[in-house]
C-alpha cells in the first residue's frame, strides 16, 4: 500500500470490478489503511492469523471497517485477551496476550511435546498466539506487537517499536520506517528509526527527530538515530525482518548486537 501511494495510484476507472484488497502478514497502521482508502476508493479490510491458526483467525467486514483494528473472530473460534502471568480475561481496552481457540487451531507441533504444552498452558484448548493485542466494547480487535520481536528495553523502558513506527508513519516524507533498538554504552539501548524516505523528496533527519517531539512521545521513545536506508528488509510474505534491521542499523553504527533478552 505503501509504495502504491508512492508511485501513486491508478484512476479507480481502470479496475471497476476490484471489490476490496484484503490486507494481512504486516501490520496496518489506522493513517495509512485511511489514506490508502481515501484515495483508491477501495475497502481495504485488514485480518489477522497465523500458521497455527490455518491462515485466518480474525478479519474486517469490508463493509464495516474499523481503521486499525484486524476485525473479530471468524465463525470457527474464539479470541481474547489475558494476562500473561495469570491467565485471567482482560476488560476492553487493556492490552494483554492474545489466546485463540477453534477448529481451525492446531492439535500439536510436531515432535515438540514441550513447546505444544507451553503454547496450550492456559488449558481448555485455548492457545497463546504470542502476540500482544486489545479489544474494544464492540469485539473489534487490535494488533499491538509481536512480544518477541516489536518490543524490547530502551533507557531501562518497555517499548513497543511497532507503537513508534505508527506515529512516524504518518509524516509527510516517510515511505517506509522500522524503529529498533540499538546498544548504547549509557542508557543500555536508544531507538534507531530507519527510514526509506519517499522518492523525489528533500529529506532532513532532523526533521523526524523534531516530529518525534511533537508525536506525544516518552522521552526515551523518541529516537535517538535517525538512520536512511533504501529499503526496510521483509520476509516472503511482507512482514517487516525487524531483527535484520536491527543487525543492518548496528552495523551503521558501528556497535555490537547487545540481546537485552537474555
Amino acid at each position: 500500500l505503501t509504495r502504491l501511494l508512492a508511485h501513486g495510484i491508478p484512476d479507480r476507472s481502470t479496475f471497476p470490478s476490484l471489490e476490496y484488497i484484503i490486507c494481512g502478514a504486516a501490520p496496518l497502521s489506522a493513517d495509512l489503511q485511511k489514506e490508502f482508502m481515501e484515495k483508491a476508493r477501495v475497502p481495504v479490510p485488514n485480518g489477522w492469523g497465523m500458521t497455527e491458526t490455518g491462515c485466518w483467525g480474525c478479519h474486517s467486514d469490508p463493509k464495516n471497517i474499523v481503521p486499525g483494528s484486524m476485525g473479530r473472530p471468524l465463525p470457527i473460534n474464539e479470541m481474547k485477551i489475558v494476562d500473561p502471568k495469570t491467565g485471567r480475561d482482560l476488560p476492553a481496552g487493556r492490552v494483554g496476550t492474545l489466546l485463540i481457540r477453534g477448529k481451525n487451531v492446531f492439535r500439536e507441533y510436531f515432535d515438540a511435546p514441550e513447546a505444544t504444552t507451553q503454547a496450550f498452558r492456559f488449558g481448555d484448548g485455548w492457545f497463546d498466539t504470542g502476540d500482544d493485542a486489545r479489544v474494544d466494547e464492540r469485539g473489534d480487535f487490535f494488533f499491538i506487537g509481536r512480544g518477541s520481536v516489536d518490543t524490547g528495553k530502551v533507557d531501562g523502558e518497555f517499548v513497543n517499536f511497532l507503537a513508534i513506527d505508527e506515529r512516524l508513519w504518518t509524516h509527510p516524507k516517510v515511505q517506509e520506517v522500522c524503529c529498533v533498538g540499538v546498544p548504547d554504552p549509557i542508557r543500555g539501548a536508544v531507538v534507531a528509526a530507519c527510514v526509506v524516505p519517499k522518492p523525489d523528496i528533500s529529506f532532513d533527519s532532523r526533521e523526524i527527530m523534531e516530529y518525534s517531539k511533537k508525536q506525544g512521545l516518552a522521552r526515551w521513545e523518541i529516537p535517538a538515530y535517525v538512520l536512511v536506508v533504501p529499503e526496510i528488509p521483509k520476509g516472503d510474505t511482507g512482514k517487516i525482518q525487524r531483527k535484520v534491521m536491527t543487525e543492518r542499523a548496528v552495523a551503521m553504527l558501528g556497535r555490537e548486537v547487545i540481546d537485552d533478552r537474555r
